[in-house]
């Protein structure tokens, strides 16, 4: 195996515009500030392979607007399937003064750190590209924010499901696909034994109303009335915060049972 530098000419071909790597960029700046410097693909498949092409491209992408050090960014080159010619890449320094800045627009709550960590999984790729799009535009774009944020609990409640071989709802919006989710992991509010455990199940179910209502509203998945008031990152941020506690909640719920 051979670490080297690797030059941006080698990776012109490769590189996409720039408004294309937004989303990605951000969600990296964040992991970078979180101490993470090192970076492979998850799993052996082709499409962990090309996620992780994505990635080599997003951190070129910040290396090029000068929020990672220019001369800090090594690439791990081996040969790594048809398509595919690197399987690592590591960061000798963290982010610039600038990139530090960046970073400081995109601070969530725990939750969202403990969901991006779980949706790594392989089988959650799907989940994870929905999860990222949410989180890297609550500054930048709030409605798409939302949007996205019901996508992710809609993604996590179909694999659960899949998981479990149960079929999905006729209606796959987000309050039926929540409530089959429920049903398959016994957390139907109904049966629990206790009011307070009750009420606790009720709160997870209304995360995924409140969400999917402001996504009905104010989303970007839905079209809009001359009267349309837009939200602001912080509407945006609460309701990531809020899909990710939701979210959270089930995946660990899905592995413990």
């Amino acid at each position: 195996m051979e670490i080297r530098k690797i030059s941006l000419g080698c990776f012109k071909d490769l590189l996409m515009d720039r408004s294309k790597l937004d989303d990605r960029m951000k969600v990296l700046l964040r992991k970078i500030r979180a101490g993470e410097t090192s970076f492979s693909p998850v799993g052996e498949s082709d499409e962990a392979r090309r996620e992780f092409d994505r990635q080599v491209k997003c951190l070129i992408a910040l290396r090029e607007q000068n929020l990672i050090p220019t001369k800090s960014l090594l690439f791990q080159r081996e040969p790594y399937g048809e398509g595919f010619e690197f399987s690592g890449a590591a960061l000798v320094r963290g982010l610039t003064y600038e990139g530090e800045l960046a970073a400081d627009a995109l601070d969530m709550a725990p939750a969202v750190d403990a969901l991006g960590d779980m949706l790594s999984h392989p089988g959650l790729l799907a989940c994870r590209r929905d999860f990222e799009r949410a989180v890297a535009s609550v500054a930048s774009d709030p409605s798409h924010a939302i949007a996205a944020a019901s996508s992710t609990l809609e993604s996590v409640c179909k694999a659960i499901l899949s998981q479990r071989r149960r079929p999905f709802p006729s209606d796959q919006s987000i309050q039926p696909l929540m409530k089959e989710t429920m049903k398959a992991l016994d957390l139907a509010p109904e049966n629990a034994a206790e009011d307070e455990i009750r009420r606790v199940l009720g709160a997870v179910g209304n995360i995924a109303a409140a969400v999917g209502t402001l996504r009905t509203k104010y989303g970007t998945a839905h079209g809009r009335t001359n009267e349309h008031t837009p939200l602001t990152s912080i509407h945006a941020r609460f309701a990531v915060n809020a899909m990710a506690a939701g979210a959270l909640f089930l995946l660990e719920s899905a592995i413990n049972k």
